[in-house]
């Protein structure tokens, strides 16, 4: 692993980090979801959306396959607000660094050339391993900002 490599690991657990932290100083947000569901919302995009594809690129790079496709695609608000409606929030946050832990741990474990590993994607165009973590970062982002 380079270090550029090693420095999105940190980023990504920095983030989540940052997004509990601001959930805690929290009661509400600017889109009607509350900290709760937020940190629980970025946990379920972590685990169905971004170590999802992580898996299927490197597996389709393991088979020989072309890149994957891939499309735009978030849980479902309403689902995600019932799942997470007798959620404390410290159970969010241990779910959200559960997930995020989960993710690290698939790229620390992977080799060079299995971050290369690339899809396509509608709205992204081609996509590495490498890039997956800035697109992680920038959806924290987003509600990190809803929840200050």
């Amino acid at each position: 692993m380079n270090m550029s490599h090693s420095d999105a690991l940190i980023d990504l657990m920095d983030s989540a980090i940052r997004l509990a932290e601001t959930a805690v100083e929290s009661s509400t947000s600017d889109d009607g979801w509350t900290p709760v569901t937020i940190i629980g919302h970025v946990s379920d995009v972590d685990e169905q959306v971004w170590h999802a594809r992580i898996n299927l690129m490197v597996d389709a790079f393991h088979q020989g396959l072309p890149a994957p496709s891939l499309s735009w695609w978030e849980p479902d608000a309403a689902a995600t607000e019932l799942r997470y409606r007798n959620y404390s929030l410290e159970q969010a946050i241990a779910r959200l660094f559960m997930t995020r832990a989960a993710m690290i741990q698939t790229l620390g474990r992977l080799t060079t050339e299995e971050w290369e590993a690339s899809a396509m994607h509608d709205t992204f165009g081609k996509l590495t391993v490498t890039l997956l973590p800035e697109k992680v970062l920038s959806h924290d982002e987003e509600h990190f900002e809803s929840l200050g």
